[in-house]
């Protein structure tokens, strides 16, 4: 596939579109005040102001999907001490409607054995508040442990994970009986009265969107190679606190916009699809639903680059599925020698851990890229377009469309 590098890449461009796309009126890119859908008629306007073509009428490929939501309050308060949500305390995504003023029954994370037995809390436990005191547990065993066992005990009460460690949100498409708080105050301790509301609202038929445009090649136009990212993010935690998601993933999926812009000044020889997909923070089910329902047959899509997390690269990059795909992997590796780009390329056996796993799954060779070094904020309230650089933004773009022109 013969075409100029040229100057397709354009470093302002990626940067605009990483801002816009984690900016506050997306929220967070996930299931509350339409944070999703706006994500997605963005990225379609985008993919038509280029002029790439849609599957069909429209760019969007609807599937239905569970998910556990929460579009109100979310408070939680500490003997009339206020804590914020996002940066206090996470509930667990799973959590449940609830609300509750409740006495704190601390139990120590080195003595969970002085824990009433789960038949007791079954008959006994009205009104309970139990906090797993593990601010001073380092043993991974103990810690990995009572992780298993806070799911247990939230069967019959509230509980509270304490510990000053750094607090990872996420997406559920279930919920518990009680909710899972996540908190490190030091206010907390055994009689606290602490108040609890939660708004959560479970959907059971959650329609997303994943995006999907394309470029016909002008010399094989039956033979495919895919760049997709997945644009989906956490969303709203309450109304207050906000997971922006700018590294993970609006600036793959930046990428992958600016790929599509240069690609349209550099006509491929052979079609380059450019997929957005959501639903990968609810388990990778947008990507498993266009594997299961392809918009052009599977057995004509060469190869699969999944870009996630690529807001800086300084470090390198890590390419996933480097050892199942070695000729593509090498590939990488000569090119990047050869042109002296980026200062290194990490392989990474199989894993699935983003939307190059179906595709690896139903027999396209498919790897996951993501850059190293850069903001160490992830799936917290911090992941904000600030703290985007894009380093090495020129130097991985150059080595992507070197590589797919060796393909």
């Amino acid at each position: 596939m013969a075409f100029s590098l040229g100057n397709g890449q354009d470093i302002s461009y990626v940067k605009e579109q990483a801002e816009i796309l984690s900016s506050a009126r997306m929220k967070g890119r996930g299931y509350v005040d339409r944070g999703l859908d706006r994500a997605a008629q963005h990225i379609a306007a985008e993919f038509k102001n280029l002029g790439l073509k849609p599957y069909g009428k429209h760019y969007f490929q609807e599937f239905d999907h569970k998910v556990n939501t929460f579009p109100g309050k979310m408070e939680l308060t500490i003997d009339s001490q206020e804590m914020q949500p996002g940066a206090d305390f996470i509930v667990d995504p799973a959590s449940p409607l609830f609300a509750g003023r409740l006495r704190a029954q601390v139990y120590d994370g080195n003595n969970l054995q002085t824990l009433p037995s789960l038949e007791v809390l079954q008959e006994e436990c009205e009104n309970c508040l139990i906090v797993l005191d593990m601010q001073d547990v380092e043993e991974k065993e103990v810690l990995k442990e009572a992780r298993q066992l806070k799911y247990l005990l939230s069967d019959f009460a509230p509980v509270i994970w304490l510990k000053d460690e750094k607090r990872t949100w996420g997406v559920s498409n279930q919920q518990l009986e009680y909710p899972i708080i996540e908190c490190a105050s030091n206010l907390l301790v055994d009689g606290s009265l602490v108040e609890i509301k939660i708004e959560a609202v479970f959907e059971s038929s959650f329609t997303s969107k994943n995006v999907i445009g394309y470029i016909p090649g002008s010399k094989y136009p039956d033979s495919l190679i895919a760049f997709t990212a997945h644009y989906d993010h956490l969303g709203m935690m309450g109304d207050d606190a906000c997971f922006f998601g700018a590294n993970d993933n609006a600036s793959g999926t930046a990428y992958i916009l600016s790929l599509a812009k240069h690609y349209m000044d550099y006509p491929p020889e052979c079609t380059l699809a450019f997929i957005a997909f959501a639903g990968e923070e609810a388990g990778l089910v947008g990507s498993r639903y266009f594997v299961e329902n392809p918009l052009f047959p599977l057995e004509n899509l060469k190869f699969v680059i999944n870009l996630d997390l690529m807001g800086s690269g300084v470090e390198g990059i890590t390419v996933v599925n480097a050892r199942s795909q070695t000729r593509e992997f090498d590939l990488l590796e000569t090119l990047n020698r050869t042109h002296d780009l980026l200062p290194q390329i990490k392989a990474r056996g199989q894993a699935p851990n983003s939307d190059h796993y179906y595709f690896s799954e139903a027999g396209v060779p498919a790897i996951f890229i993501y850059a190293l070094g850069g903001s160490t904020a992830y799936h917290d309230i911090y992941d904000v377009s600030s703290n985007l650089t894009f380093e090495e933004y020129n130097d991985i773009f150059k080595l992507l469309t070197l590589f797919v022109n060796k393909l």
